[in-house]
């Protein structure tokens, strides 16, 4: 996080960091996950530039492997500086080009609210919408499918992130989603 306000300033494509936040945020948060457990995870600063609020997740393959539908758990890092936002999670992109903004953030909101009725309450986490602190069309659809969330200090962020993918990989094993 401490490179990123830097990085943003030049090109994505030609960025080590954005490089070395695909490949490495990845690889740590997978050393982090249950033993057993079949759940992928990946990172994106951007696509074609960069992202307003950079991402990692963990998916469960039979339920989603992309942040554009499905349930899955995010940590998002925030704008302001030094923030992370935990989040068991609704996939956005689907919803927003299927029903445009306004119809996209209402139907995630919906089902965000549907899921926590299913899921029922988390420990340490407060029901969504979650504020990423972002006014995009893509980070507005990530805040309405917030299920449950927890804002962090980085450094509190892997025992939590640890915690919260064993709760959802035992949610999916459970058939919740």
């Amino acid at each position: 996080m401490s490179h990123h306000a830097a990085a943003i300033r030049g090109p994505i494509g030609a960025s080590p960091y954005a490089a070395r936040f695909r490949r490495d945020l990845p690889l740590a948060a997978a050393a982090l996950l249950p033993p057993d457990t079949s759940l992928l995870c990946r990172a994106s600063p951007g696509a074609r530039g960069w992202a307003a609020v950079p991402w990692l997740a963990c998916f469960a393959p039979r339920i989603t492997r992309s942040m554009k539908r499905g349930v899955y758990v995010a940590l998002f890092i925030r704008p302001i500086p030094g923030l992370v936002t935990l989040a068991l999670q609704h996939g956005a992109e689907d919803l927003l080009d299927r029903h445009g903004l306004q119809g996209g953030l209402s139907a995630l909101s919906q089902r965000a609210e549907r899921l926590r009725a299913i899921t029922g309450p988390l420990p340490d986490m407060r029901p969504g919408p979650s504020d990423l602190g972002a006014v995009a069309p893509l980070p507005r659809g990530y805040q309405a499918g917030t299920i449950w969330y927890r804002d962090l200090a980085p450094t509190g962020a892997a025992d939590a992130f640890s915690a919260l993918t064993a709760r959802y990989a035992s949610m999916v094993d459970a058939g919740m989603f």
